[in-house]
């Protein structure tokens, strides 16, 4: 009989195959002590070998491993926050901070979504700035961008904290004010406006620059509409407009009830 299978039986072959499965450190070490001939089953040295050797490679190997996966995970949280930012960036609007049309477009959807789960109301605030392009014409281009950027903190802290205030175009604004019923969103709509009315920008060496808005509100129940919402604060607006400026008008039941098509334009 060989040296290597002299001394091998069942339980041998046992804890072979488990070094194997654990490390590849225990069988070739009994493989090794079995080709020198040594007592390979009958040493309390060996059956500590083959116990302590899986333990010291499987310890080596999960921390090896360990440290991939932290490394991994911090790379992970380094991607999300780089998309967080990427995506933050592609949805805000650089002049004022404010969110910009793309984000009001996405969360007007999840809004009116959450609303009707709630069962609750969803209020709509437009505003146009009145006059606005007489200050790019009078102070100049960057004048009207530092109105624009004056404009949005009034609004900012003029609205609730639920709220969401969004530039969706050159001088116009949205509110989407969750949850809030035609009283409650009228509040807000009046604090945007004598916010605006009452705090002037001032461009230097004395000079004002007195803003003001026409707004217009629309409440949209459960259920209703999406694009209806937006086209009812929409005439809303004109209204104000129409009636003189720097007023709130809130959406009447005929321009609720008016097909979308008899919006103008």
């Amino acid at each position: 009989m060989s040296p290597s299978t002299r001394h091998f039986t069942p339980l041998a072959g046992w804890i072979a195959l488990g070094g194997a499965v654990l490390s590849l450190g225990a069988p070739a070490g009994w493989y090794a002590l079995a080709r020198l001939g040594l007592p390979t089953f009958h040493s309390p040295m060996l059956y500590a070998y083959l116990i302590v050797s899986p333990m010291v490679v499987m310890t080596a190997a999960a921390a090896f491993l360990g440290d991939a996966l932290d490394r991994a995970r911090v790379r992970a949280v380094r991607l999300e926050e780089v998309n967080r930012r990427y995506q933050e960036l592609a949805t805000t609007d650089p002049l004022t901070g404010l969110r910009n049309r793309r984000y009001f477009q996405e969360r007007l959807r999840e809004e009116c979504a959450r609303a009707d789960r709630a069962e609750q109301p969803l209020s709509l605030l437009m505003l146009d700035l009145d006059h606005f392009k007489g200050v790019n014409d009078t102070y100049g281009h960057p004048v009207g961008d530092d109105a624009l950027a004056h404009v949005a903190r009034l609004i900012t802290g003029s609205v609730r904290s639920c709220d969401v205030a969004c530039r969706v175009g050159g001088e116009e604004f949205a509110v989407l004010c969750p949850g809030a019923r035609e009283e409650e969103a009228r509040r807000v709509a009046e604090r945007v406006r004598r916010a605006l009315e009452r705090t002037p920008l001032q461009v230097g060496e004395g000079r004002e620059v007195v803003l003001t808005g026409s707004l217009g509100l629309a409440v949209r129940e459960p259920d209703g509409g999406t694009e209806d919402l937006v086209r009812q604060a929409d005439l809303a607006l004109y209204r104000a407009k129409a009636a003189g400026r720097n007023r709130v008008e809130v959406a009447q039941q005929e321009e609720i009830e008016m097909p979308a098509l008899a919006a103008p334009h």
